[in-house]
């Protein structure tokens, strides 16, 4: 049986009329339980995907880690997910793509940027975020969906800032920034409310700090921030919602709109500077389902 697990290719040709499509994948079928012991980091190529994620995501998940040697942020979240990999061995199986030597592969699956990971389950995508997380995030976004083997070395803080703003409850975040908030997160609360002016003076302090070129959270406000100083109807609206404290609102909106790339590329940045969440992880979930089917 063929599905069209990522959706269909159209290659514009056409045959009796009528557009010629093409499927990515076939459905996978299950194959025999690896021994114990077998590597929990491995290299996966265009030959050997369909077997080395599709199908053994039958058997246990599979971390989809896209990178490139290029990539700073990369180099930062390769060893912690290797890490993780390791220490809960047996509980989820990493798989790593150069997607230089595999541009097919991010082709496929429609990466935009790098580090993107995406996680699969009975031979589907289920769940994938962007960017170099914490060892923290990372963490609860294998929970949402796996039962680790061994407890989390570290747990947030309930009810803290970051947990406000991955729930979308900003006017909380809010009241909680004080001066011992670091200033990547006292950015997100910024830009996550609407306030361009403060967001802008703090994201130019923030740039010209060491380690700053490939941070994906200041990517993604200079983005934003772009965006809303354009002034369009568009730009206007989203940020009078942030203003006005309409987040949660706000997002299944521009997840009805998705289709259209700069959308979706808008509602990525606003994910990135929320992290992980209850809000934020639920998007991510329809999101990646969205983009994915």
């Amino acid at each position: 049986m063929v599905i069209p697990l990522f959706g269909k290719k159209d290659r514009g040709e056409k045959k009796n009329g009528s557009e010629k499509s093409e499927v990515l994948f076939e459905k996978p079928r299950a194959t025999a339980p690896r021994e114990k012991g077998a590597a929990s980091v491995i290299d996966v190529g265009v030959r050997d995907f369909e077997t080395a994620v599709l199908r053994r995501s039958l058997e246990i998940p599979v971390l989809l880690d896209l990178w490139a040697p290029w990539c700073e942020p990369c180099r930062r979240l390769s060893p912690l997910l290797e890490r993780l990999a390791n220490q809960y061995a047996g509980s989820f199986l990493l798989a790593k793509v150069d997607i230089e030597k595999h541009a097919e592969i991010a082709m496929l699956l429609r990466v935009q940027s790098v580090p993107t990971v995406i996680l699969f389950k009975d031979g589907r995508p289920v769940d994938a975020f962007m960017g170099a997380l914490s060892e923290g995030e990372i963490r609860r976004f294998l929970e949402r969906h796996i039962v680790l083997k061994k407890a989390s070395a570290e747990e947030e803080q309930p009810g803290g800032l970051l947990e406000q703003i991955g729930r979308g409850e900003i006017a909380r975040a809010r009241d909680l920034v004080n001066e011992t908030t670091s200033p990547p997160d006292r950015l997100r609360v910024l830009i996550l409310s609407g306030d361009t002016n403060k967001s802008r003076t703090l994201l130019q302090e923030l740039k010209g700090k060491e380690g700053a070129e490939g941070d994906p959270v200041l990517e993604s406000a200079e983005r934003l921030l772009g965006f809303f100083e354009e002034e369009s109807p568009e730009s206007l609206r989203i940020r009078e919602s942030l203003r006005k404290n309409r987040l949660r609102e706000l997002l299944p909106e521009l997840l009805e709109k998705a289709d259209d790339d700069s959308v979706r590329r808008r509602l990525l940045d606003l994910l990135v500077l929320m992290g992980r969440g209850e809000l934020a992880d639920e998007i991510r979930t329809r999101l990646a389902r969205r983009v994915f089917s």
